[in-house]
């Protein structure tokens, strides 16, 4: 290497480093003029503020201080208020399309209004007994009590509540009479045909068992879902007008001990609401 290029590269090299020395001192004397204070609450923010480096080469950059300079407390009081107003606006759009889709789950029109918070004239444990089942949904909720008691009106309201709480398992939630279902039941070719949906659904109502006309084949379907969704745990509401020896004399010993292991079966009163009008149509 001759004598011209060394002293070409140790110029370089020396005005390499005058910037970077100017750079510095720039970068201090921005640092001086311009300290990082939160955007809410004014506080100065400590030199080892994460976005500190950013902020200030946005600075340098545009001109104009970085939007969104926060304190810890303030970023963490945003961050919780963001996420109250979005779970708001879940909320409040679970409620504005919960009519629709209790309609598309199958619940009759006279009970898509129904909700625990506006239940007709049943007793108040009935009501949080069922409002206690909605935080957690899992297994049976049997509801037991004469024609016109407020069952079905419950078993909607509780149903609504599930949904409203986002706590309806996947594939959703399904509401049906005992009767509907069994209707269709039939044999095909020597085969048991049957709507599959009470087995698949998320959450089941199935309204006023025990009440339809039953041979061997529909009841030996009717213990294949409470089998079958006991054994999963399924979320699952019952309404009959049967008492528990009723359950066993009509529906058979094998339904009422899978719905006795649950222990959330429920009596209502004798009393018909919709006779002395505490339950009309919504």
């Amino acid at each position: 290497m001759t004598f011209g290029t060394t002293e070409r590269l140790a110029s370089i090299a020396r005005r390499t480093e005058d910037e970077a020395l100017q750079q510095r001192q720039r970068r201090q004397d921005l640092e001086a003029q311009n300290p990082l204070v939160c955007e809410i609450c004014e506080a100065p923010l400590p030199d080892d503020w994460s976005l500190r480096q950013r902020a200030y080469d946005w600075l340098e950059r545009h001109g104009r201080p970085m939007q969104g300079i926060l304190c810890d407390t303030c970023l963490a009081t945003k961050q919780r208020e963001s996420a109250i107003a979005e779970c708001q606006a879940r909320a409040e759009e679970l409620e504005r399309t919960l009519p629709e889709r209790l309609a598309a789950s199958g619940v009759p029109a006279i009970l898509r209004e129904a909700r625990l918070d506006t239940c007709p004239d049943l007793p108040a444990e009935l009501v949080q007994t069922a409002r206690a089942w909605a935080e957690s949904p899992r297994g049976f909720l049997l509801l037991l009590g004469p024609p016109g008691a407020g069952k079905s009106h419950l078993a909607a309201a509780t149903m609504a509540e599930v949904i409203l709480k986002g706590k309806c398992p996947n594939p959703g939630a399904w509401f049906t009479t005992e009767a509907a279902w069994l209707a269709a039941v039939r044999l095909d070719f020597g085969q048991v045909v049957a709507d599959e949906r009470p087995h698949t659904t998320g959450l089941l109502v199935l309204d006023d068992i025990g009440s339809s006309y039953m041979n061997d084949i529909r009841r030996g379907e009717l213990e294949r879902l409470i089998r079958d969704r006991h054994a999963e745990k399924k979320p699952t509401i019952l309404t009959t007008n049967l008492d528990l020896a009723g359950i066993d004399r009509v529906l058979g010993g094998r339904v009422l001990s899978a719905l006795r292991q649950w222990e959330q079966i429920n009596k209502f009163p004798r009393r018909d609401l919709r006779q002395d009008g505490s339950v009309r149509p919504m």
